[in-house]
């Protein structure tokens, strides 16, 4: 079945994180080496904290000590992979000594853990599975057959119907009559749904079941993130997670149309890569 990986990159940033407290002077080079791109934070002082609302240009955030505290984003650097989202764990700079104060100017802030590994919800994409009662090239239906009849999850007999993504790989021959498990992004049961993957029941054991890949162009690769831009518009980013062979591989496939095989979901914002191939 997936595979899983730890998200290197983000841990290491965390870790940085974790060793400033709130109102303490950021030492020479401690967090330029975190991020690259970003500003020099030498001199400036920082703060660990959990999102609990964007608001335009306020960031309000949860302290180490409970209390919420917001600042003015307005000017503030940031690597433009991420949009902040509540639950996300951040470093944030700002000019001068001592502790923060409500509503000051943010001059950097940085990701030390997105809200997606801290839960357990965004290792992989959901799924049901059943027979296939009708497709097409561009849509499946499928009645389930094993679904936990839990609110917002698959019932069980029910007939769920996706779009079938133009940038998704499927794994056997899927027909009208075959079982398969379909994952699936989007809200089950509406117009979103959209499955990148159809596994038929013949495969399951085969091992081309354990790879879960979706194609497009790399676009680019900036910072460890190689995106992906899928023929119907569709973006995702994906991370290297900084392993040496795919950075290599990400950067000759610049401009290709590639396949990249992931290994949990492509809910995230940014996806962890397994592997980059060139398909054209």
């Amino acid at each position: 079945m997936k595979k899983r990986l730890t998200y290197t990159i983000l841990v290491t940033m965390a870790a940085l994180s974790l060793a400033a407290c709130g109102g303490k002077k950021q030492e020479s080079g401690a967090a330029d080496a975190a991020v690259e791109g970003t500003i020099a934070t030498d001199g400036m002082s920082d703060v660990y904290a959990t999102v609990q609302k964007v608001d335009g240009t306020q960031l309000t955030v949860e302290l180490d000590d409970g209390n919420s505290m917001t600042f003015d984003i307005s000017d503030a650097h940031a690597n433009p992979v991420w949009t902040w989202m509540p639950g996300d764990e951040v470093d944030i700079f700002y000019e001068g000594e001592g502790d923060p104060t409500d509503g000051m100017k943010a001059t950097e802030v940085q990701m030390s853990m997105p809200y997606e590994d801290s839960t357990g919800d965004y290792n992989e994409d959901p799924q049901v599975y059943g027979e296939i009662t009708a497709i097409s090239d561009d849509s499946v239906t499928v009645r389930e057959e094993e679904g936990k009849n839990e609110d917002g999850g698959p019932q069980d007999g029910t007939e769920y119907t996706f779009k079938r993504a133009s940038y998704g790989i499927d794994v056997g021959d899927p027909q009208v009559g075959t079982y398969a498990q379909v994952l699936y992004i989007g809200d089950l049961g509406t117009d979103g749904a959209t499955t990148y993957r159809i596994l038929t029941d013949d495969m399951m054991d085969d091992d081309a079941s354990d790879v879960y890949a979706v194609q497009g162009t790399l676009s680019k690769f900036e910072d460890g993130i190689l995106y992906l831009q899928c023929d119907d518009g569709t973006e995702f980013k994906f991370t290297t997670n900084d392993d040496e062979q795919m950075n290599a591989d990400a950067e000759a496939a610049v401009g290709k149309k590639v396949k990249v095989s992931f290994i949990d979901s492509l809910r995230r914002r940014v996806t962890s890569a397994d592997s980059i191939t060139v398909v054209e």
